[in-house]
This record gives C-alpha cells, structure tokens and sequence, in this order.
C-alpha cells in the first residue's frame, strides 16, 4: 500500500463544517450567522485537517500557484529553473501531471482514526480556485481534468465510513489579496464574455465599503460591472490583456 505524497503536514483543526448538522442552512449571509457550535465538536479534542492539489506536483507549498508569478519569491526563482517562464509553464499546466493515481482514502483514514481522530477535513479548494469536486460554477474541477474524480466525495465517504465527523475548508476570501484601499482578484482561466461572479463582495458583506471602481490591469478601457445581490459581477472584454494571471484591481475603500 502506497500512501499519497501530501504538501502539508497534519495540524488540529479550530473551525469544522460537519455534514451532520441537524439545521439546514441557506446560502445566505442571514442563515449563517445562525450557526452554533455543535455539542460533539466542543468534546472532539483531536481532528485533522490537510492541503493536497495540482501545486504538490511541484511540492514548493501550497501557495504555489500564487508565489510562482511573483518575481521577488523562491517559488518563482524555482519554477524558472525547474519549469521554464510562467508565461511559457503557468500553474494550470500541472493540472493534468497530478493524477493521484496512488490515492487510497480508506488506508489514510484507518490511519486517522488510530491517531485518535474525531473529525476530518480536506481543503476542497485552495488560493489556486480548482475545486477538489464536480464543481458546477466553473470547469476547473478534479472531475474534470487531473485526477478525474471526485475527490471530496472519496474522502467523505471513507471519512463516514471510519466513523469520524466530516467536513470541508474553502480558502477562495485569501484567493484576493488587498494593498490600502485596493483589492486585487487573480482570475487563473481567461473567462472570454462569461460573466465573473465575486460573491465576497455581494452588498451583506459588512465588511466592505462601497466599490468605487474596478479595473482589469493591461487592459486599456472600461469594463462591464454590476453590483449584483449575490455579488459583484464582471463581464471581461473580448481582448486578453496577457497570457496568464489575469488581475482586477478593486478600489474599495475600508469601513
């Protein structure tokens, strides 16, 4: 039995959706502040959480897909030795190298539960934005391309079935990055005239202020926004302003 290679060691989790949660919740900033701390959770002492995506192929962290474009990191300096140029090599080009062809989700969970594991959660989608799932808002998914399968539904079944609690992490609010009073959003497929949805920035987000602009960086011109309920909507235009890393550039004053 081979186990697969993960980026990340194993931590204890603090924050855990459970999939046995008895209310049902809506996709609605309302409906989640409803939430309470489930009773099991507060006596679970020991969970465990892991990273595993296209950026353990490269096996520099998971914030690879970022740092390989920023000039001034190691990842960088490390993907033009091993790799070539990003514009030439890009992120999405590990995506079919990662196959996960040794995965074995049931040995791995016989493993948690001998460390004393009460609940177990993957990342089902990095900073990189490929869902670890049959995702339906986009195509980038592991069902679609790499592994094709769905990896989140492997690890919830083996997790159910070793008895621990299951849940998922998203990290798609770090996906942005803010510098004063600009948000800058990284958009890793050219989506042509497909509308872009941020939905970080719908108008029940208490944090935010109000978006005073919104530009795509080497494009020259305006383009289509609307603030929408269920966030801010972008229309990109029919020209790339580059090849790879497409950026916004939100003005968005703090609160």
């Amino acid at each position: 039995m081979r186990l697969p290679r993960f980026v990340v060691a194993l931590t204890v989790v603090t924050l855990v959706g459970a999939v046995h949660a008895e209310e049902q919740y809506q996709p609605t900033i309302e409906s989640l502040r409803r939430h309470e701390c489930p009773e099991w959770f507060r006596d679970a002492k020991f969970g465990i959480y892991l990273h595993w995506g296209p950026y353990s192929v490269a096996r520099q962290g998971e914030w690879y897909a970022r740092k390989l474009y920023d000039e001034k990191t190691p990842e960088y300096k490390h993907h033009l030795e091993h790799y070539g140029h990003p514009s030439e090599h890009g992120y999405q080009d590990f995506i079919p190298v990662w196959k996960a062809e040794n995965f074995d989700p049931d040995a791995l969970l016989a493993l948690f539960q001998k460390a004393g594991a009460k609940y177990f959660c993957p990342c089902a989608v990095h900073h990189d934005n490929f869902d670890l799932w049959n995702s339906k808002h986009h195509e980038w998914n592991a069902v679609n391309m790499g592994p094709q399968e769905d990896l989140i539904g492997m690890w919830r079944e083996a997790t159910l079935k070793a008895g621990l609690r299951f849940g998922v992490t998203t990290h798609l609010s770090r996906s942005y990055t803010t510098k004063g009073e600009y948000l800058y959003a990284f958009v890793l497929d050219w989506p042509g005239r497909r509308i872009v949805e941020m939905q970080f920035l719908a108008p029940g987000n208490a944090r935010i202020g109000r978006i005073q602009s919104v530009e795509l960086l080497g494009h020259k011109g305006d383009i289509q926004r609307e603030h929408h309920p269920d966030g801010l909507r972008v229309t990109f235009p029919k020209q790339k302003p580059c090849d790879f890393a497409y950026c916004l550039q939100i003005h968005l004053p703090k609160k």
